[in-house]
């Protein structure tokens, strides 16, 4: 399980082979490990399939296949196996969590760790940085590397609240573990990451300790003047932002999306569907870059019922989780995947679904607790 939550660090960055990344690889030796447990196989044929799940497999059935799309165009594109995929991992990973109670969110750290790597090979010279001077690492786009920088911070910062006896090694640890992971975040000048990572860093020095909100106080003051240089791109995309009245050219794709969507409310229009449509207005397919209008665009509204039901279902536990329990890991962590939904993709991103994972695993415990 901590193997292949570390690996998840590069899915996109470095391929294991063509065609396979080493988080596919080392799952199907998690997968297998976990069959060789009777326990958990009788968790597999006799438990109940949390809703989630279901409602998520929903989509992927309306998204891909039962959709307007299925009439309208002549060529069929591929199924989103990576969806379906992500989807059974979810599943599998609620079912180990019954086992090894705590045992998913003890294993985003293990991912922290994974970045931190690709940190290193940022600073040894193994990162691109594309014409506007953003910084990426093979497949893993700035935006993309930018929010997982965001959630292995959430792992570095959930670690250190669960930690009962903070030593001075591990607290120094950890605070310069996340000082090297912002700098590849600032780096990839994604503001959706910068924007994730200040809500992150407000929640969390809100239920901090008192030398601790000092500390983070003491640090920014002194480190602001030496991270302005790093800021440039940042600054430079946001200036861009406002005199341009844009963000990324996709201003244009929002309302082109609108526009199919009001027209195809019903049933939506598919992934070949809108592909079509796509090659005839732009010349090519362009991502929504939403999450919210993809499912409704491909889906219609009963895709989007189901996926705006996923939604409310981890906003609703996180929010009883930190009422009844007291927890506010699942806060941490919903700062960057609402920020993902809205900005990018999130179907084919195996961590996304380690932190749904991790946001709704206490589910029947906040439930009976509340009872």
């Amino acid at each position: 399980m901590y193997i292949f939550v570390f690996s998840l660090a590069f899915e996109r960055a470095f391929p294991f082979l063509p065609g396979l990344s080493f988080p596919k690889a080392i799952s199907i030796m998690y997968l297998v490990s976990l069959c060789m447990n009777q326990d958990y196989l009788r968790l597999v044929f006799g438990g109940k399939i949390n809703s989630v799940v279901l409602a998520l497999f929903g989509v992927f059935l309306l998204t891909n296949i039962f959709n307007a799309g299925l009439f309208s165009s002549q060529i069929m594109k591929p199924l989103d196996v990576s969806f379906v995929l992500n989807t059974l991992l979810l599943w599998v990973l609620l079912l180990h969590e019954k086992l090894d109670p705590g045992v998913l969110e003890r294993a985003l750290f293990f991912f922290s760790i994974g970045y931190l790597v690709l940190v290193l090979a940022h600073y040894l010279g193994f990162s691109q940085e594309g014409t506007t001077g953003r910084i990426f690492i093979g497949g893993a786009l700035p935006n993309n590397l930018g929010i997982n920088g965001v959630i292995a911070i959430c792992g570095l910062l959930m670690f250190a609240n669960n930690t009962n006896r903070m030593t001075i090694l591990r607290a120094g640890f950890i605070f310069l573990a996340t000082l090297l992971t912002l700098t590849l975040v600032l780096a990839t000048g994604s503001r959706s990451a910068l924007l994730s990572f200040v809500v992150v860093i407000l929640i969390y020095f809100s239920h901090s300790r008192k030398a601790v909100q000092l500390l983070f106080l003491t640090t920014a003051i002194v480190l602001f003047p030496l991270a302005i240089e790093t800021f440039t791109v940042l600054a430079d995309r946001a200036i861009s932002m406002i005199e341009n009245v844009e963000i990324g050219g996709r201003i244009a794709i929002y309302v082109f999306v609108l526009n199919i969507i009001l027209s195809n409310v019903i049933f939506g229009v598919g992934r070949s569907g809108y592909d079509a449509l796509a090659n005839f207005q732009f010349g090519f397919s362009p991502s929504p870059h939403n999450v919210f209008l993809e499912v409704f665009l491909y889906g219609g509204i009963w895709a989007e019922i189901l996926w705006l039901f996923v939604i409310y279902k981890i906003c609703s536990i996180t929010f009883r989780k930190y009422k009844i329990l007291g927890r506010y890991s699942g806060l941490l962590l919903l700062s960057p995947l609402l920020m993902n939904a809205v900005s990018g993709q999130l179907f084919n991103n195996s961590l996304i679904f380690l932190m749904i994972a991790i946001i709704i695993a206490d589910e029947a415990r906040v439930l009976k607790t509340a009872a």
